[in-house]
C-alpha cells in the first residue's frame, strides 16, 4: 500500500477492496538499515510508514462513509430506526476519522460496532505489527535496535501486539527441503 492509495495510486482501490475482506491487518514494517535495499521514501522510518498506511486506510473509510452518510441522515430524519442508530454512530466515526483517529481507537461498544458492521471500516480491524529485523544477535532486541523500539512503543500506545521476524532468514528456511530445515533451525537455535 502506498501513499495516495485512497485516490487510486499503486494498486489503490483494488488492494483496499481486498483488505475489506480480512478480519485483521498485519502491518509489516522494516526495522533494519541496508543500503542495498532501497526504501520507496528514501529512508527507513517504520512509524512514518505505519502512519502513511493508517492515513490511507482512514481516508478510504471516510470516503466510503461520506458516500452513504447523506442518505442515512435523510432516512434518520424521516424516522427510520435503523438509520437513526447508524447515523449516531457514523457521526462519531466521521468526526474521529476527520481528526485522524482510526475507528478501532474510538472505543465503540459491541452494539455500536454491530450497527455499522455493514460498512466494513478498514480502521475498525484489529492490528498486528510484524517488525522485519536484520539477522544477527541483537536485531530483535529493542535496546539494540532503535527502529524496533519505536515500533514497540507505537504498538503499545494502541494496545497492539508486535512480532519480530527476520524475513531474510524466513525466506531462506522456506526454500529448504524438510530435512535441511530441521538442521538449519538447529544451527540457529530455533525449534520452529
Amino acid at each position: 500500500l502506498v501513499k495516495g492509495a485512497s485516490k487510486g495510486e499503486g494498486l489503490g482501490n483494488q488492494f483496499l477492496g481486498h483488505i475489506r475482506e480480512t478480519q485483521a491487518i498485519a502491518h509489516v514494517v522494516r526495522c533494519f538499515e541496508d543500503g542495498n535495499i532501497v526504501h520507496v521514501e528514501g529512508s527507513v522510518d517504520p512509524i512514518r510508514d505505519v502512519q502513511v498506511i493508517d492515513l490511507e486506510l482512514m481516508l478510504a473509510d471516510l470516503d466510503s462513509l461520506q458516500k452513504k452518510f447523506s442518505n442515512i441522515s435523510k432516512a434518520a430524519k424521516a424516522g427510520d430506526k435503523k438509520s437513526m442508530a447508524q447515523h449516531s454512530v457514523l457521526d462519531r466515526i466521521r468526526v474521529a476519522l476527520e481528526a485522524g483517529t482510526p475507528v478501532r481507537a474510538i472505543g465503540l461498544d459491541p452494539t455500536e460496532l454491530e450497527v455499522v458492521k455493514e460498512f466494513h471500516f478498514l480502521t475498525a480491524k484489529p492490528v498486528l505489527y510484524i517488525a522485519n529485523v536484520n539477522e544477527g544477535s541483537g536485531s530483535a532486541d529493542p535496546s539494540q535496535n532503535s527502529l524496533l523500539a519505536k515500533v514497540l512503543k507505537h504498538a503499545e500506545s494502541e494496545g497492539a501486539p508486535v512480532v519480530a521476524i527476520c524475513g531474510k532468514v524466513e525466506s531462506e528456511i522456506a526454500e529448504l527441503e524438510e530435512a535441511d530445515k530441521v538442521e538449519f533451525l538447529k544451527e540457529l537455535g530455533m525449534k520452529e
